[in-house]
């Protein structure tokens, strides 16, 4: 006949199995649609500042360029050099952060908080680690969102250094997508600090 002492170590067993088979089946995409953080890039805080500020911004090149071309095409190629290189130090400061995150989560605290004795429990506990898997997802698409900007940011060099030409308004439009993804990206990356805190003094 099984001690007490058994049974709780094959119950916290069956936890640290539970929790292991929920992190193996979430995936980034997965986690991306369920959190709806596609909703977040158009309709939130960030997205609001983003836009405002990136229209002014891709306003104010647009009459830059208008008046000083030359000058335009000489400053933009090292300008877009030291974006890609500030966001590939962006994505180590993201890759830091979701470490020191985790550092911060307490396994011991989530096993025990798991209850599989019953099919309502079970959903209630994967709610609890979706909760925890949301925020340290938040760090992974930062790091993803800056390795797009750096893409982009490739690929609108290598368009102003290529003899290449679209219409005003096409320009205007990408250059507004571009900025607009750089602002969010940075607006979303400062936010997880937030995040840390909070992670830090509270408990989910």
């Amino acid at each position: 006949m099984k001690t007490s002492q058994e049974s709780d170590i094959n119950k916290n067993q069956a936890k640290k199995d539970f929790i292991n088979d929920y992190f193996l089946n979430t995936s980034l995409f997965s986690t991306f649609i369920r959190s709806k953080r596609y909703i977040e890039i158009v309709w939130s805080s960030e997205a609001g500042v983003s836009s405002i500020l990136a229209l002014l911004v891709t306003i104010m090149l647009s009459m830059f360029f208008g008046k000083f071309p030359t000058i335009f095409f000489d400053i933009m190629p090292p300008m877009l050099l030291a974006i890609i290189s500030g966001f590939i130090t962006l994505i180590a400061f993201s890759l830091s952060a979701l470490a020191l995150t985790l550092g911060f989560i307490n396994v011991d605290s989530i096993v025990k908080t798991i209850n599989l004795n019953n099919d309502s429990n079970v959903e209630a506990s994967k709610k609890y680690l979706e909760t925890y898997c949301f925020i340290v997802y938040r760090f992974y698409f930062s790091a993803v969102y800056s390795f797009i900007v750096v893409l982009v940011s490739a690929i609108t060099y290598l368009y102003i250094n290529l003899p290449l030409s679209f219409d005003n308004k096409i320009n205007f439009a990408l250059g507004f997508l571009f900025v607009y993804l750089l602002i969010y990206t940075i607006s979303f990356t400062v936010a997880l600090i937030g995040d840390c805190i909070k992670m830090r003094f509270t408990q989910l």
